[in-house]
């Protein structure tokens, strides 16, 4: 008799020690290192030119007095020579920076100073 209720207590004991094992959560995988990092906003204002590769543009920010390329629709072909704030995003594309732009609006008909 105290053999039998030995094994039981040994089932109930090892049964119970795995059903609390197995309701422990599992760790959640870690994000892959090479994952998309978040973009960082930008405004650009300065003047809209057109870049020297089919669909890309440089703009003169300024502020910073920087040349900013980038490739965008040709609809951008509407803000030529005006100066213009765009707002967009810097990303990385694949170790590079470059900017990607998401809305514009004309500051001025022209550029200040003949810039272009």
């Amino acid at each position: 008799m105290k053999n039998i209720l030995l094994i039981t207590t040994a089932f109930l004991f090892l049964s119970g020690g795995t059903a609390s094992f197995a309701q422990q959560p599992q760790p959640r995988p870690t994000q892959p290192q090479d994952q998309k990092s978040e973009d960082t906003p930008a405004t650009l204002k300065g003047c809209l030119t057109k870049g020297s590769e089919a669909q890309t543009y440089a703009l003169a920010d300024d502020t910073s007095g920087q040349k900013v390329v980038f490739s965008g629709s040709a609809k951008l072909d509407n803000y030529l020579n005006q100066t213009v704030e765009i707002q967009g995003d810097i990303v990385d594309r694949g170790g590079e920076k470059a900017f990607q732009p998401r809305t514009i609006k004309t500051l001025a008909a022209s550029c200040k100073n003949g810039q272009k």
